[in-house]
């Protein structure tokens, strides 16, 4: 089919500096994600977003990159991270639960983050609700085995166990591949078009919406697994 087919129908289309890509309609709606999980083997990059407010938690988009598209993903989220922190005055995190008027000898309020943490600990690794994307440590990889970002500040679960308790679909286990990644942010979440950019034409492959405060859980497991902290 030419593209010259569809002149007639409604098309959206992302443009980006000298980037212009075709978004189907299967993905124009995206997929809200509270976490991910990041693993990588010497070719690619696998960033499985996971959906922690379902029942059971599953994986609702699966991204695989090559290693230098992962870094240049990491390089475009800190600068986001960086962006969003000039125009709100801190980084984006997550909201502190209020403890009742009666409560003695405790802080009712957390205290002002100055905005330059990356997350909390137990988000290192941009987990759901507590939830398996932050399952490391997998035993007995070898160089040629995907394996999770590791985590020096908790003992994890091995990958395979977490992976257990995760709900993959047969559409979502292959996986949607992207050589580009396109980010735009609100004060309230941040939006990445993952694009395959090829001839004749660019296709976002995959489209994912995060809350803006677990974006930079998001970063630092993408930083753990790529070794670059």
């Amino acid at each position: 089919m030419h593209e010259g087919d569809d002149s007639d129908k409604p098309l959206e289309r992302v443009n980006s500096a000298n980037l212009t890509a075709r978004v189907p309609d299967s993905v124009a709606s995206g997929v809200f994600a509270t976490g991910a999980v990041v693993l990588q083997s010497p070719t690619e990059v696998m960033i499985d977003f996971v959906q922690g407010l379902a029942n059971p938690r599953r994986i609702g988009v699966r991204i695989v990159m090559p290693p230098g598209v992962a870094l240049q993903f990491v390089e475009a989220l800190q600068a986001n991270l960086g962006i969003y922190k000039n125009t709100f005055g801190r980084r984006p995190t997550e909201p502190q639960p209020v403890l009742p008027p009666d409560a003695d000898d405790v802080p009712r309020e957390a205290p002002a983050d100055d905005g330059d943490q990356p997350g909390d600990a137990d988000d290192a690794s941009g987990n759901a609700d507590d939830a398996s994307s932050d399952a490391d440590d997998a035993s007995g990889t070898d160089d040629e085995s995907p394996r999770a970002s590791p985590s020096a500040q908790q003992d994890q679960q091995p990958i395979a166990d977490a992976y257990d308790q995760l709900k993959v679909s047969d559409e979502v286990l292959g996986g949607a591949y992207a050589n580009t990644v396109t980010i735009a942010h609100t004060g309230c979440e941040f939006h990445f078009d993952f694009i395959n950019r090829c001839f004749p034409r660019s296709i976002v492959n995959a489209r994912v919406y995060m809350a803006a405060p677990r974006v930079p859980a998001l970063l630092d497991s993408l930083k753990r697994s790529l070794r670059l902290s």
